[in-house]
């Protein structure tokens, strides 16, 4: 099972994937340098701890909590 990719961290509820693909390459080394790694490959998750309440989109019927598509 995935865990966080955040040093020290090792969470491994509520994870979400680091930006992939060439029209996100800007958001990920953003993501990248926040985290303090570059060692990081598509398969990189992070947990749900280190987002604001504000980067994710309003509660949802079903439950699930997704982030926002742009909000940094």
């Amino acid at each position: 099972m995935p865990s966080c990719c955040v040093p020290l961290c090792g969470n491994k509820s509520r994870l979400f994937r680091l930006p992939t693909g060439v029209s996100n390459r800007a958001r990920r080394e953003m993501w990248e340098n926040l985290i303090g790694r570059d060692d990081l490959n598509d398969n990189s998750r992070i947990c749900e701890l280190h987002f604001s309440e504000q980067q994710f989109e309003a509660k949802r019927a079903h439950g699930r909590k997704l982030l926002r598509p742009k909000f940094c």
